[in-house]
């Protein structure tokens, strides 16, 4: 019976690198508000990007809900081989809402986000693995409203394993941790969140990747959801590159019928 053995030094050098080209990674579908829930690779990488995000919770046939739309950009700089930090701003953030008795539409900006990581390279049987502690932390006082303030933080674990030459796994286990504050008082949040995506390079240039997310805990002591989420990632030409994904809840008590996301980055190494 074959063992399965995380050894000590770099991944296998004939098996190639778990983290060679960023359209391998897993695509981010956040549920939580500014997106600060979102997952990643164990990859660190230095690039800009611009990430446009879609939202909505519709109650058919009459239309009640709210739909959302935010647009996101980022920058990741990594310092030698092991660390990373990260600042990302919501330029704009568009709600509407509409119910019985009201038809809104609220713009707004922010917040800043903050995130760091450090990883390490080892191997899984015999072939590459990443493995890195990341944080995102949403800032208080960084949004347009100005009655309150909120902030926000996902530490997590995330794993990257080239198990095939052409197949990553993606793994990452997060707890998150939100409040809101305002003049009637304080709300404070939680959950535990873990997630799976396997990545898959169909052509030289082209990933698609398949995933499922999990949490619980954010509306109770209760699973928030199971969603499933699709997406792929293309290489435009040289350090360009392009992202879409969707995801859906399929069990659970989560708000939002559908997330979806748009992105373009560049690379800057």
């Amino acid at each position: 019976m074959a063992a399965l053995v995380i050894a000590a030094g770099p991944g296998s050098a004939a098996a190639g690198p778990a983290c060679d080209d960023p359209i391998d990674d897993p695509i981010a579908v956040p549920w939580r508000d500014a997106g600060f829930d979102g997952g990643r690779a164990a990859c660190l990488g230095p690039a800009v990007n611009l990430t446009v995000r879609g939202r909505a919770l519709i109650d058919a046939p009459a239309f009640y809900g709210t739909l959302g739309g935010d647009a996101v950009v980022g920058l990741r700089v990594r310092e030698g081989r092991h660390v990373e930090w990260g600042l990302a701003a919501r330029g704009l953030d568009l709600t509407f809402l509409q119910n019985a008795v009201w038809k809104v539409i609220e713009p707004s900006y922010g917040p800043l986000l903050v995130s760091s990581a450090v990883g390490v390279e080892r191997a899984l049987a015999g072939r590459p693995l990443a493995l890195a502690l990341a944080t995102t932390i949403e800032l208080p006082f960084t949004r347009s409203q100005l009655g309150g303030s909120t902030g926000a933080v996902q530490l997590a674990g995330v794993a990257t394993w080239r198990a095939r030459a052409r197949l990553r796994l993606h793994a990452r286990v997060a707890l998150l941790g939100w409040y809101g504050a305002d003049v009637t008082g304080a709300t404070v949040r939680g959950a535990a969140a873990a997630s799976v995506d396997a990545s898959a390079r169909v052509v030289r240039w082209l990933a698609v990747d398949v995933g499922l997310d999990a949490q619980a805990g954010w509306y109770g002591v209760t699973l928030d959801h199971v969603a499933v989420r699709v997406g792929a990632r293309w290489r435009v030409k040289g350090p360009w590159r392009a992202e879409v994904g969707a995801g859906a809840p399929v069990v659970g008590r989560e708000r939002q019928d559908l997330v979806v996301t748009l992105g373009v980055a560049r690379d800057l190494d």
